[in-house]
């Protein structure tokens, strides 16, 4: 997605173990402009069920050293499910998966 003549966000599903998965990146200076969820819809609006990881505390910090937010609150507003019981493990990072429609 471009904005103002630059790239400020891209989104992709894909299959994955015979499901759709997503992923969305927003540059931090487009985040809290509504393009998650513009894109979220968009991929809501052509597939029924997806999956994802996320990153469900804010006690990691990003290579700049702010703490990173996690987007948890914002795909439970979406209708997400949480499932704390399947998540996936990276180095100091406990990653948990996310469904909608399934």
């Amino acid at each position: 997605m471009q904005l103002e003549n630059e790239y400020c966000a891209w989104s992709a599903t894909f299959i994955r173990e015979n499901a759709t998965w997503f992923a969305i990146i927003i540059h931090k200076n487009h985040q809290n402009k509504g393009i998650g969820r513009f894109l979220m819809q968009k991929i809501l609006s052509e597939n029924a069920h997806v999956s994802a990881w996320i990153l469900p505390s804010e006690t990691h910090l990003k290579s700049d050293g702010t703490v990173y937010k996690s987007p948890l609150e914002f795909y439970r507003k979406l209708g997400f499910n949480v499932d704390t019981n399947v998540t996936l493990e990276h180095k100091d990072l406990v990653f948990h998966k996310i469904t909608f429609g399934i």
